[in-house]
């Protein structure tokens, strides 16, 4: 079943300035939160934020709520909208969700529905038994590294591991522990054991903008595998990046993984504990400025100093007495 969604997540249009989950499901009568990250740029804060259910045929997409002060008046009373400007985070909220709420959403910036930049959700409400979760989330940044924990079913241990990417065509696999470093994308891609004989772990580095979409890890790969996860990777700006991270106040350890005697990646997942020195090294543009200036404005001082003390003593000299002729 969750394959039949991810097949249609492909098709879903993602901005390169907002990022939100690409498939959610929930049950009937329950609520559902959804939170769409943007880039803190003037026209984003100040622009239409709004949320919309496309069309059938995606040629156009209805409004249900913007920033506008519109509710549509099918939804009135039980969906909701905040928007934070200055965190870059926009948050719909649906509640007493039905069948018919199951769509695709956009969660976009501009004055048209149809042009600016949007994210695409896929909602899916469900009401028989035996729900799927929504696929785990991962941000990350670019340049960075994240880390995709894979399940191992026990008596397919001695299986191929493999990781791969949906797209239309099925699953393009990305790497498995049958490819040498070499065919690992250049040791983008690294596998190692897991915490126990029931997961490995896949790191990827060096992490890219065309890297976000739907993944697949595990043993054996068949759509029926219950021995596989899905996941949805998204990379991000660093900016946008960190606001995910203080909105989800979640901090991970990084982890030192040995590739060679010669060389090593650090990889984790969705948070760095770097922050705190990158915040120091960002500082130090605006720092060496500051002092440069105190130091040009107290030589100017000193000059301008050292020359009144010089007239002031001419002066002097002056009103000793007549000169003889």
């Amino acid at each position: 079943m969750m394959n039949t969604f991810i097949f249609f997540l492909v098709l879903i249009h993602v901005s390169g300035t907002l990022y939100a989950p690409r498939l959610l499901i929930s049950r009937a009568g329950r609520s559902v939160t959804i939170k769409c990250y943007y880039e803190t740029t003037s026209a984003n804060r100040h622009g239409r934020k709004y949320w919309c259910k496309e069309s059938t045929n995606r040629h156009s997409c209805q409004t249900i709520i913007s920033t506008n002060d519109f509710i549509h008046k099918d939804y009135e009373g039980r969906v909701s909208m905040h928007d934070s400007p200055q965190s870059g985070i926009l948050q719909v909220t649906m509640a007493q969700l039905v069948k018919t709420d199951s769509s695709n959403y956009r969660c976009g910036i501009g004055n048209k529905n149809a042009y600016g930049f949007y994210a695409g959700v896929n909602l899916t409400i469900w009401e028989g038994p035996n729900m799927p979760k929504s696929p785990e989330i991962l941000w990350g940044k670019v340049r960075g590294s994240v880390m995709i924990q894979c399940p191992v079913e026990t008596a397919k241990s001695s299986m191929r591991r493999s990781f791969c990417k949906m797209r239309r065509s099925g699953c393009s696999l990305i790497a498995d522990t049958s490819m040498n470093k070499g065919k690992q994308q250049e040791g983008r891609i690294i596998f190692t054991a897991g915490n126990s004989s029931e997961t490995f772990k896949v790191f990827i580095n060096k992490l890219r903008k065309e890297d976000s979409g739907m993944y697949k890890c595990g043993t054996g790969m068949s759509d029926d595998n219950a021995s596989s996860s899905i996941i949805q990777l998204e990379v991000t700006e660093e900016l946008v990046f960190f606001n995910i991270v203080n909105d989800t106040a979640t901090t991970y350890e990084p982890q030192t993984i040995w590739t060679s005697p010669q060389s090593y990646v650090t990889a984790t997942n969705e948070v760095y504990k770097q922050r705190l020195s990158e915040t120091e090294l960002n500082l130090l543009p605006i720092v060496i400025p500051i002092l440069l200036g105190f130091l040009v404005l107290a030589a100017a001082v000193i000059i301008v100093f050292l020359k009144i003390r010089k007239r002031k003593k001419g002066g002097w000299l002056d009103l000793a007495g007549p000169k003889c002729v």
